[in-house]
């Protein structure tokens, strides 16, 4: 029915992807949602960078959280049926409990106690790995939602692999010591990847063997990754370059993880 997205990199590769073309909405914190009504979800991540053990980790004190709020605000005001939301482990932590607390209470009595979700892909059998809260809501007059997240299949670095890798869809790295993790086909799973660790040859994130260096995964194996199925084409150029598609597929949701959450 509407989405709410401010990036123009990540617009543009989701309008490439799918070819209905929705309402955005834009800045959540300042939208307008009064022609939105009737909706069976509502579904988003808000921030992560407060939470994040790679980010401020200053909880509900940093600025950013003002897009939670705003999304609690059109939440109470649409009422839909079911809501998901999502974030990463961090938002747990004790610190961040009591705050977390007095915002969720917020949604009674329109919506049942919540119910919480912490799953990683890879834990399923996806390559990726990449763990996640997410936190489910049912509206009071509905069945209560009861997301169940099972076991799917085993996907292994093969499945993932691009055989015939395009220089222009991944980037290029030389050694480095803060390089530690290289996928290779005993690999059991392929670590978060962004395009702020890809920049800074981050120690935290896969690298794949690539002639004398390596290098980061391709668009073709970001969406192997990210569990699409079948594969979506893509042209690359214009405002999604392999910079902002990186960025854009480092800062969204696993797709199959979350197919199988709702399912």
């Amino acid at each position: 029915i509407a989405i709410s997205e401010v990036n123009k990199h990540a617009l543009a590769i989701r309008n490439s992807i799918h070819p209905q073309k929705v309402d955005n909405i834009g800045d959540i914190t300042c939208a307008n949602w009064d022609h939105i009504s009737d909706l069976d979800l509502f579904s988003g991540g808000f921030p992560c960078q407060p939470f994040s053990a790679l980010g401020s980790m200053k909880g509900f004190k940093d600025p950013r959280v003002k897009a939670m709020y705003a999304m609690r605000d059109m939440i109470l005001d649409t009422l839909p049926r079911y809501v998901l939301l999502e974030n990463v482990g961090g938002i747990l932590h004790s610190k961040n409990r009591e705050a977390l607390n007095r915002f969720l209470s917020s949604f009674y009595p329109s919506y049942l106690p919540p119910t919480f979700i912490t799953s990683n892909p890879n834990d399923l059998g996806w390559f990726q790995s990449r763990t996640r809260v997410f936190i489910c809501l049912s509206r009071i007059d509905q069945p209560p939602w009861e997301p169940r997240v099972t076991k799917t299949y085993i996907q292994t670095w093969r499945d993932v692999v691009d055989s015939n890798p395009d220089p222009k869809h991944f980037f290029k790295g030389k050694p480095k010591s803060r390089i530690q993790i290289v996928v290779s086909e005993n690999s059991k799973k392929f670590e978060c990847i962004t395009r702020r660790g890809i920049t800074a040859h981050c120690g935290r994130a896969s690298w794949i063997q690539h002639g004398d260096g390596f290098r980061s995964p391709t668009t073709k194996e970001l969406f192997h990754l990210f569990g699409y199925d079948p594969i979506p084409k893509i042209e690359m150029g214009g405002l999604i370059s392999r910079s902002s598609f990186s960025m854009a597929m480092g800062n969204s949701w696993h797709v199959g993880h979350v197919a199988n959450l709702l399912k």
